[in-house]
């Protein structure tokens, strides 16, 4: 859904990244931190209820059930071989020690 409000209006795009529970998530994923394990296990709970629900009433032919369960596992998948968030890198990080070796009786610089 974010791709498609990129391509198709900016202004929805950004009300997107803004939402309080969506625009974290979509964040992360964009920026290729990856999903915690909560917003996993809700996201699987979700999609599980809701094909169960749609194999159940509206689904009644098999082929559609077996493509359905096939999708779902699928993303199932997906889901859970995207890597957990790591932290966020400092933006300039300090840089390191200058260090010194000993040659002869001059000090270098490494």
């Amino acid at each position: 859904a974010a791709w498609c409000f990129a391509r198709s209006s900016p202004r929805f795009y950004r009300l997107l990244l803004g939402n309080r529970w969506l625009g974290p998530y979509i964040r992360n994923y964009r920026e290729g931190r990856g999903l915690t394990m909560a917003a996993k296990v809700s996201t699987l709970v979700v999609l599980w209820r809701a094909l169960a629900a749609t194999v159940w009433f509206i689904a009644p032919q098999p082929w559609a059930r077996v493509v359905l369960i096939a999708i779902a596992t699928g993303v199932t998948i997906y889901l859970l071989r995207l890597p957990p968030p790591q932290p966020r890198q400092a933006r300039h990080a300090p840089k390191p020690a200058l260090r010194l070796r000993q040659t002869g009786t001059e000090t270098d610089p490494a």
